[in-house]
């Protein structure tokens, strides 16, 4: 059965779209069809069909859940980070010489800021953080004004 539309090339009606397809996934297609007279009291191909792809992404789903799982109880927890925000520390972390050209000074502060900034920490370490990279902030400045300075 062909439906033509603008007598256009001939496409193929839904009741047929819905055969192709419940035979691609290896379903038998005749069981369901349709007569104009009478509603089948079985399920329609659709709602088999439906099912079907249903049934599909979600064992499909729990595979991938499942993967997921194992990934992160096997990662090791993430290494503690200092959150000490004393001047000192912060520059004993950042091991500024006077040998840092401008450009490794940007580097180091770029590094640290992805490890420290407020934007990338949890809500109840954002506090901390922030002073962490006020501090590492004013460290590099002061490094870079030297370098400016000679």
């Amino acid at each position: 059965m062909r439906v033509f539309l603008n007598n256009a090339k001939p496409r193929p009606a839904f009741a047929q779209v819905l055969e192709d397809a419940a035979r691609a996934a290896g379903l038998d297609a005749g069981q369901w069809r349709e007569t104009p007279r009478a509603r089948p009291v079985a399920p329609s191909l659709l709602d088999v069909l439906t099912d079907a792809v249903r049934e599909l992404r979600v064992s499909n789903l729990s595979v991938m859940l499942q993967a997921y799982l194992e990934q992160q109880s096997a990662r090791k927890p993430a290494p503690r980070r200092s959150m000490a925000t004393d001047l000192q520390s912060i520059s004993n972390e950042l091991r500024i010489t006077d040998k840092m050209t401008s450009s490794e000074l940007a580097r180091l502060r770029r590094r640290f800021a992805m490890a420290n900034h407020p934007d990338r920490v949890l809500a109840e370490e954002r506090e901390i953080a922030t002073r962490r990279m006020m501090v590492a902030n004013m460290l590099i400045d002061r490094a870079m004004k030297r370098r400016m300075c000679q």
